[in-house]
């Protein structure tokens, strides 16, 4: 019997051909087509990934420098008395400048700006580095328009001390002036 399943067996087997090497091809315009494609894109892949590295060696050339530039930056400078002195009269010059850029000029302008009939025309504003003390330069058409600003001035709740410190007359008429003035802390 069991050679009767052996022989069937080898009745319906057919025999197999693995011969995975062929002979001898030709090769086609096709194959070298491709060939050269592949060469372009390998070629092509090759200088972008040189590209991308030298790209990555200077960023990270010019981050280590930054950093190193921060660092040294963090440390704290060595002052020397001289140094400490200077610093301090240079921030006494400039804190006046700060102060004048933080007071309420919209405020200040509404308040010293002459009403319409008035013919004045306002030339300068100066805070001359003191605290809310205010130098107003302005020009009138006649003497009465000139006192009648300053009174206009004298009036206003929010400033005080007001003065005319000096004024002159023009050639082509008119009258040029300058008035102080103290404004309470708005």
């Amino acid at each position: 019997m069991a050679d009767d399943v052996d022989r069937g067996a080898d009745m319906n087997v057919r025999p197999i051909r693995l011969d995975f090497i062929g002979g001898k091809t030709r090769p086609t315009l096709s194959r070298w087509g491709l060939l050269i494609v592949g060469c372009v894109i390998v070629g092509w892949s090759g200088s972008r990934y040189v590209d991308a590295v030298s790209t990555h060696e200077v960023l990270q050339h010019r981050y280590d420098k930054a950093m190193h530039r921060t660092a040294a930056a963090e440390r704290p400078i060595q002052r020397t008395p001289v140094d400490a002195r200077v610093r301090a009269e240079q921030v006494k010059a400039v804190n006046p400048i700060i102060r004048n850029l933080n007071l309420p000029w919209d405020v200040i302008f509404r308040a010293v700006q002459p009403h319409k009939d008035m013919q004045v025309i306002l030339l300068g504003l100066d805070t001359a580095g003191r605290t809310s003390v205010l130098r107003i330069s302005g020009q009138a058409v006649d003497p009465q328009e000139m006192t009648d600003y300053v009174a206009y001035l004298a009036e206003k709740p929010q400033l005080r001390n007001v003065y005319l410190l000096k004024h002159e007359i023009l050639r082509d008429g008119g009258y040029r002036f300058d008035v102080e003035v103290a404004w309470k802390d708005m």
